[in-house]
């Protein structure tokens, strides 16, 4: 579900670089994987985690009621629109996982200089270019929020052709286009560039479908009541969040050394642990209880931030 979730520091976080073009070039390889640590990477995993929320706060089709006979598709509609939001989610992800493939083919292929433990946070704020068009740009903070009509919005913003991800991956693919750099690095970088594409697409049939909810102003006939929970609240559900981060850690340290072995054997814990984690989260969400996967929460009367959430779950 959560493939490549790695959220080994989220302390220091980076806002999106404000204009990219595809028409450009990145002069400098150092210049392109900056873009990539710095910006691309934190954003892939923050929209990641706000389709899982937004996942998580959509009903079950099984808990659609006799008393809601008026939406005769009700769950024909959550089922669509639940697997539709995981599968982006797990998309957003994958390409958090090939945008770090692209810094270590970079690196193998001498053109940057590794960094020791870089530490991957997520994004502060995320794009949003208002009515006017991409050219009109703008930006909104990350936030854990369940898929009501102004987030959905908001993720349609930013997956946008000619928006801000496509422009970066598109300047991208045209500086990797170039004959100095190997072709799997172009290729591999298409491929992200063409998926956004896929999530813009199924995110408008995603609000197609809700349209009919939204015009009645019957959104609480598909959205559960859900709020981000608290340590407390989340503790079981948070020792699996607490394996993947380690075994995705020990994983990604280990693919650029070359011990493939090794790598595969905690990729595989991370997704066993990714298993428990979405079937707790459901009993959670049934509840109204969304996990607090990068939202500051309160335990007490303690704000905690990301930074403090991965030290508590350290121990």
């Amino acid at each position: 579900m959560l493939e490549n979730l790695n959220l080994s520091v989220l302390g220091k976080q980076f806002e999106p670089v404000s204009e990219v073009s595809a028409n450009e070039f990145y002069t400098h390889p150092e210049d392109l994987a900056q873009i990539l640590r710095e910006h691309l990477i934190p954003l892939e995993l923050t929209l990641s985690l706000e389709y899982l929320y937004a996942y998580f706060s959509l009903r079950h089709a099984e808990e659609v009621t006799a008393e809601q006979t008026q939406f005769p598709s009700l769950a024909t509609d959550l089922s669509f629109v639940r697997r539709t939001l995981l599968m982006i989610s797990v998309g957003e992800m994958t390409h958090y996982r090939w945008a770090h493939q692209l810094l270590w083919l970079l690196q193998d292929e001498g053109l940057v200089a590794p960094v020791a433990d870089p530490g991957i946070p997520l994004a502060q704020r995320v794009p949003r270019p208002d009515e006017l068009g991409p050219a009109h740009r703008g930006f909104r903070n990350a936030a854990l929020r369940p898929l009501t009509p102004e987030l959905l919005a908001d993720l349609i913003a930013v997956e946008r052709p000619s928006g801000y991800i496509d422009g970066a991956y598109g300047k991208l693919v045209s500086t990797l286009r170039q004959p100095k750099y190997p072709q799997h690095l172009y290729e591999l970088a298409a491929k992200i560039d063409g998926d956004g594409m896929g999530h813009y697409k199924n995110l408008l049939e995603v609000q197609r479908v809700l349209d009919k909810y939204v015009q009645l102003d019957a959104t609480d006939a598909y959205l559960r009541p859900l709020r981000v929970g608290t340590f407390a609240e989340t503790a079981d559900a948070l020792e699996h969040y607490r394996e993947i981060l380690v075994n995705v850690q020990q994983t990604y340290a280990s693919i650029p050394q070359g011990e493939f072995r090794a790598a595969g054997a905690t990729a595989s814990c991370a997704r066993d642990q990714m298993t428990y984690l979405q079937e707790k989260g459901e009993v959670l969400a049934r509840q109204g209880i969304g996990l607090p996967f990068f939202a500051e929460v309160v335990a007490g009367e303690q704000p905690w931030s990301g930074h403090d959430l991965l030290k508590y779950l350290e121990g």
